[in-house]
């Protein structure tokens, strides 16, 4: 800090300083939430090609690494039966990592704790997830699922679960 700085000049300096460190420590979450918006913008029929691209390299990735010797037509019959699964997945993993990039930076940059801490993150990834689906409803192909939404709300919930009961091992282990 400029020592030759007025106390108002340093108050906002340190005020800027502290502004930019919490702009910093909540851009995964941004981040993520372009990505899920991304991802839901594409048409239907893109998705499924992705999915099923993912699903077939997935069958094939296992299938040289353990030497299953799986034929082509069998690398597509699987890979077509494991497309929903990736898809609820994806679900899943997008709103758990949403969820916890909001819950670590109000933990480590805020300093929250008990329901000031889990509340806003989960939802507000609840939020966002509805919101993400009533945007699909704009794409085409696509459409409102409040499947999806359940299964986005579980992956949010999960990782304030698991975030509470790792802080909670930690306490306990403090106080022992």
């Amino acid at each position: 800090m400029n020592q030759n700085l007025t106390p108002a000049a340093v108050s906002a300096e340190s005020r800027l300083k502290r502004i930019a460190g919490l702009t910093l420590a909540f851009l995964p979450a941004v981040l993520i939430m372009i990505a899920i918006f991304w991802l839901s913008d594409q048409p239907a029929v893109q998705s499924s090609r992705q999915s099923r691209q993912l699903s077939y390299r997935i069958v094939s990735g296992f299938n040289l690494i353990f030497g299953l010797k799986m034929t082509r037509a069998k690398l597509i019959a699987l890979s077509l039966r494991m497309e929903n699964d990736l898809r609820v997945v994806a679900h899943f993993s997008e709103y758990f990592l949403l969820s916890l990039s909001l819950l670590l930076p109000l933990r480590l940059k805020l300093k929250k704790t008990g329901r000031s801490l889990f509340l806003p993150p989960v939802l507000f990834s609840m939020f966002y997830a509805l919101t993400d689906e009533i945007h699909q409803l704009s794409v085409p192909g696509r459409a409102f699922e409040l499947k999806d939404l359940v299964i986005d709300s579980c992956g949010a919930l999960l990782a304030a679960l698991l975030t509470f009961l790792i802080l909670r091992i930690r306490s306990n282990r403090r106080s022992n």
